[in-house]
C-alpha cells in the first residue's frame, strides 16, 4: 500500500478496522440512520500507541473490538481528546473499565481538563500546552496544533510527521446522508457547509485556525466526523471553507439581510407606484408615505420631498405630517438656507441630531428634532432633496443613509422618466401638428408590420384614409404583388435585427394606389427599438415629376452620347479617308515615273538602230547601254518594293480600319436601355479604335487590361461605349493639356476586374493636367467642367449611367498636372432576371 494512495478506502470493509496509511487506522463506528458519524482513529506504535478522539458511548464498544483485531487494547498508551463534547470524550469511563494497567494518559488542552477529570476515571491528565505542544513516540513525533474555538477555546489538532495526517477533529467535519469513508470529490463541501455553519462561531475565527493548519505539509485530512479527505482535495476544500459565512456571522447575517429585504422591498414598491398612470407629485406623495413606513428605519413618521425649481431655488412637492408653519416657511428654499438648502448646494447628506445653527428656519413650540436630508442626483443633475425628521439626540447611522441615497437614486431616475414623458408629451403633440402639414407622407409601422401612424400627405398619396388602415400590415395593401416576398423575408430579419436594405437609406421604389396604379417613390427608413422591438417610420415622396425629367435628362444624354460618338467615327473615318488619298498620290507619281522609264526604254530601239547603222557591233552597242539599262531596273525594283506595295498596303489598312469603325457604330445604335450580353474585353477594344487615330496622332501610349471572368456580362453595351470613349477621350485632352506646358509621355491606363461577385471595377487612369483637390467633388455636377470649352455634361451623363445601373462611380486626381483617375464599381447582371 502506498502512503499517498486512498483508493483502497472506497470500497473498505468497515465492519472492521481500516489501515488508512501503514501504522494509522480507522476505528470508528458506523451507526445506521445518523447524518453524523463520529470516527475514532488509533497510530499502532507498540505499547505507546495512540486513540485520537476516542468517542462515545454509543460507539466504543464497536471501536474496543476494532482495536483489538489490530492490537492489544492494554498497548494504548496515549488517549487524546481534541475537544471536551461527549461525541469524543464520553468513552473514557467505558475504556477505564475496560483497561488493565494504570499507564495510560488522558492528553487535552489544559481548559478541557478541568472538565475532563469530572469523568471521575483513572487516567493521568496531561496537557498538550504544557508539553511544548508535541509528542515524541517510539517511531514518530506528533505535533500539536492549536485552533481555539473551532468550536472550543481549548481545541486542538494532531498532526503525525510521519504519515503527514492531520487529524482535524471538527474542522473539516461534515453531515452525511450518504456516508463514505473516503471523500470522493469536490461536492463534498455540501456536507462540510452545514456543519461549519452551525459549530463553528465565525468566519475570521475559523480563517485563523486553517491559517495555522496550512503551515503543515498535510497530505490526508482525518476529521472526526464526515470523511477522510485525500490531497488533491485539500486545497480546494480550504479555499472554500475561508468564504463561509459561520453562526455568528449568520446571525447579524440574517438580521442585515432582513433589513435589506425591507429596503429592497420600498424600493420595489415605490417602483410599482410609477407603472401607475400618476402625475410627478402623485407618484412622490406615495413615494414618501412607503419610505415613513420601513420598519427598520429610526424616523419619525413625517417629512417631504423638494424639486429643484430652478438653479437657486427649491421647491415643496409634497408633504406628511408637517405643521403649518413649516409648510408655509418651507414651500419654497434658497439653496444654502436651512438643512435642506444646504445639502441642495453641497450635494452631500446632510444629518443634523438637533436644532443646531444650521436649521435656520424656527417658530415658537418647535419641538426639539434631528434630519437626514438627502439630495436626489441623476448624474450632475439635482433634481430634489429628501427632508426626514429623527428624535432629537438620534445617531447618524450609515445603514440608514446608504438606503436612504438608494431611494433617492430611485427617485432621481423616476423624476427624470417623468420629466422625460412630459417632454415626449410635447414633442409628440408637435410631431403631430407637423406631420399633420408634412407634404411627404409619414407612415410609422409597429414590429409587426401593421401601421400605427399615418398622415394626411400619406392618405393623398396612397389614396387611403387614416382608419382604414391602422392596424393593417402596410406591405399587403401598398406594395406592388413582385415585391411581397422580398419584403416578407426582409422584415423578418428587420424583426430580429433593426437592419434592412432599406434602413437608414433611401431607395426608389413602385408604390401601389389605392385604385391599383403603381406610380415611382422614393423611401427613406429609420428604425427604433421600443420595449425590445424593432418599429419603422418611413418618409414616402412621390417621384414621378422627378423621374419623368430623369428619363428625359437620360434620353438627352443617350442622344448627346450618340451624336459625341458620331462626331468621332465622322472624324476618324475622315483622318483614315485623308490616309488613303495622301497614299493615293504617291502611287499616281510613282506611276508618272514609271511612265518616264517606259518612254526611255521605248526610245532605246532607235538609240540601237542608230548605233548599228554607224557601223557600231552588237556588243559595242550592249556595252553602251548596260549602264542605262541598269538604271531602269534599280528604278523598276525601287518602285515595285517601296511606293507600290507600302502605299497599297496603307490604302488596305486605311479601308478596313474605316469598315471596323462603321461596324462599331452600327452596333452602338441599339437602344440604349437594352442589355445584351457581351465580352467586356472586345467592349474595351471597340472604344480604344475609335480614339485610335487621336491617341496616335499625339504619340500617347494605352495600357489596356481587362481580367478574366469578364467575358459574359449583362449590361446596356451601346451606353457603356459611349460611356468609355468619353472618358478615353477626356484623359487625351487632359494629357494635350499638359504637353502645351511641359514635354511628357502621355499615357492612359484603361483597366477591368471582378471585384466581388456579380461586381466588376473599371478604372481609367491617365497622367494629364489632373485638377485641383477640392474640384474633385464637383465633378459629376450638372454644368461643371474643368476644360474651357467644356459644357459640364458628359461626366454628369457617364454618373447618370452608372447610377441607373445600381453602381458606384468616384474621381480623384492629387491636384494640378499630376493625372486623374475614373473608378465605377458596375454590377454585371441584370438583378431582375433572377426576380
Amino acid at each position: 500500500m502506498k502512503q499517498d494512495t486512498l483508493t483502497h478506502l472506497q470500497n473498505a470493509d468497515i465492519s472492521g478496522p481500516v489501515e488508512i496509511v501503514p501504522k494509522i487506522w480507522w476505528v470508528g463506528h458506523f451507526q445506521q440512520n445518523e447524518n453524523l458519524q463520529c470516527h475514532t482513529y488509533l497510530i499502532e506504535d507498540g505499547e505507546s500507541s495512540v486513540l485520537i478522539d476516542p468517542g462515545s458511548v454509543k460507539t466504543i464498544n464497536g471501536t474496543i473490538d476494532k482495536i483489538r483485531k489490530v492490537i492489544p487494547l492494554e498497548h494504548i498508551r496515549y488517549y487524546i481528546c481534541q475537544h471536551q463534547d461527549p461525541d469524543i470524550t464520553a468513552a473514557l469511563p467505558a475504556i477505564n473499565k475496560e483497561r488493565t494497567h494504570n499507564k495510560a494518559s488522558v492528553i487535552s488542552h489544559a481548559r478541557l481538563n478541568v472538565f475532563l477529570k469530572h469523568y471521575d476515571v483513572n487516567f493521568n491528565f496531561l496537557s498538550c500546552n504544557s508539553m511544548g505542544w508535541e509528542l515524541n513516540l517510539q517511531h514518530r513525533r506528533l505535533q500539536f496544533i492549536h485552533t481555539p474555538y473551532l468550536h472550543s477555546p481549548g481545541s486542538f489538532c494532531t498532526f503525525d510527521e510521519v504519515s503527514g495526517v492531520l487529524f482535524t477533529s471538527d474542522i473539516f467535519g461534515g453531515f452525511s446522508k450518504n456516508w463514505s469513508l473516503l471523500a470522493k470529490d469536490e461536492s463534498y463541501f455540501d456536507d462540510i457547509r452545514p456543519f461549519h455553519e452551525n459549530y463553528m462561531p465565525t468566519r475570521e475565527i475559523l480563517n485563523s485556525g486553517l491559517a495555522n493548519l496550512e503551515k503543515l505539509p498535510v497530505k490526508i485530512i482525518a476529521p472526526q466526523h464526515g470523511s477522510i479527505i485525500p490531497s488533491e482535495l485539500i486545497g480546494i476544500l480550504s479555499t472554500r471553507l475561508k468564504g463561509l459565512e459561520c453562526d455568528l456571522d449568520m446571525h447579524e447575517e440574517s438580521v442585515r439581510h432582513h433589513r435589506i429585504f425591507q429596503s429592497q422591498e420600498a424600493i420595489s414598491n415605490i417602483l410599482k407606484t410609477a407603472m401607475e398612470p400618476l402625475s410627478l407629485n402623485e407618484l412622490l406623495a406615495k413615494s414618501l408615505k412607503i419610505l415613513l413606513s420601513v420598519p427598520w428605519l429610526s424616523i419619525q413618521s413625517k417629512g417631504s420631498i423638494f424639486l429643484k425649481e430652478d438653479d437657486s431655488h427649491l421647491e415643496m412637492a409634497v408633504y406628511q405630517g408637517l405643521a403649518e408653519q413649516i409648510v408655509a416657511s418651507c414651500s419654497r428654499i434658497k439653496k444654502g438656507f436651512c438643512l435642506c438648502g444646504r445639502a441642495a448646494q453641497s450635494r452631500q447628506v446632510i444629518f443634523s441630531s438637533c436644532l443646531d445653527e444650521q436649521h435656520e428656519v424656527r417658530y415658537g413650540g418647535i419641538k426639539p428634532h434631528g434630519h437626514y436630508c438627502v439630495p436626489i442626483l441623476h448624474g450632475e443633475d439635482l433634481m430634489g432633496v429628501i427632508n426626514l425628521y429623527l428624535e432629537s439626540g438620534h445617531k447618524r447611522n450609515d445603514d440608514e443613509v446608504v438606503f436612504l441615497q438608494s431611494v433617492a437614486n430611485t427617485l432621481a431616475g423616476l423624476i427624470r422618466q417623468k420629466h422625460i414623458e412630459e417632454s415626449l408629451k410635447e414633442t409628440e403633440e408637435k410631431f403631430n401638428v407637423l406631420a399633420a402639414s408634412a407634404q411627404e407622407a409619414i407612415i410609422m409601422v409597429g414590429s409587426m408590420g401593421n401601421v400605427k401612424f399615418w398622415n394626411k400627405a400619406a392618405e393623398h398619396l396612397f389614396g387611403y384614409k387614416a382608419d382604414e388602415v391602422f392596424g393593417r400590415n402596410m406591405h399587403s395593401f401598398i406594395a406592388p404583388d413582385r415585391y411581397v416576398e422580398r419584403i416578407k423575408s426582409g422584415f423578418t430579419h428587420f424583426q430580429k435585427t433593426g437592419e434592412g436594405a432599406a434602413v437608414d437609406k433611401t431607395v426608389e421604389l413602385a408604390g401601389k394606389h389605392k385604385d391599383g396604379s403603381e406610380f415611382p417613390i422614393e423611401l427613406s427608413i429609420s428604425a427604433l427599438k421600443h420595449k425590445d422591438k424593432w418599429q419603422a417610420i418611413g418618409v414616402v415622396r412621390d417621384i414621378t415629376v422627378r423621374k419623368r425629367e430623369e428619363n428625359r435628362e437620360r434620353f438627352a444624354s443617350y442622344q448627346a452620347g450618340i451624336a459625341e460618338m458620331s462626331v468621332s467615327v465622322l472624324h476618324n473615318i475622315g483622318n483614315a479617308i485623308m490616309s488613303i488619298v495622301n497614299r493615293s498620290d504617291e502611287v499616281i507619281r510613282a506611276s508618272h515615273d514609271l511612265g518616264d522609264i517606259a518612254d526611255l526604254v521605248a526610245k532605246l530601239d532607235g538609240i540601237v538602230t542608230k548605233k548599228i547603222a554607224s557601223g557600231k557591233t552588237s556588243d559595242e552597242v550592249l556595252a553602251e547601254l548596260r549602264p542605262a539599262l541598269n538604271e531602269v531596273a534599280n528604278d523598276l525594283k525601287a518602285l515595285s518594293s517601296g511606293s507600290f506595295l507600302d502605299n497599297a498596303s496603307k490604302i488596305r489598312d486605311g479601308v478596313e480600319h474605316i469598315s471596323e469603325i462603321v461596324k462599331i457604330q452600327q452596333n452602338a445604335g441599339q437602344s440604349a436601355a437594352h442589355r445584351t450580353r457581351f465580352d467586356l474585353k472586345q467592349l474595351v477594344d471597340d472604344a480604344l479604335v475609335l480614339q485610335k487615330d487621336s491617341i496616335e496622332k499625339f504619340s500617347i501610349l494605352v495600357e489596356a487590361k481587362v481580367s478574366n471572368g469578364l467575358d459574359d456580362v449583362n449590361l446596356p453595351r451601346s451606353q457603356l461605349l459611349q460611356m468609355m470613349v468619353n472618358l478615353i477621350k477626356n484623359s487625351k485632352e487632359a494629357i494635350v493639356t499638359r504637353t502645351k506646358d511641359e514635354s511628357i509621355t502621355g499615357k492612359i491606363e484603361v483597366s477591368a476586374k471582378l471585384v466581388s461577385e456579380g461586381m466588376c471595377e473599371i478604372r481609367v487612369k491617365d497622367n494629364g493636367c489632373g485638377m485641383l483637390k477640392e474640384q474633385n467633388t464637383n465633378i459629376f455636377r450638372y454644368g461643371y467642367t474643368t476644360k474651357t470649352r467644356g459644357t459640364g455634361y458628359g461626366l454628369h451623363s457617364v454618373s447618370n449611367f452608372v447610377q441607373s445601373l445600381g453602381g458606384t462611380i468616384s474621381a480623384n486626381s492629387p491636384g494640378k498636372n499630376m493625372g486623374f483617375e475614373i473608378v465605377l464599381k458596375l454590377p454585371i447582371a441584370d438583378k431582375t432576371e433572377d426576380k
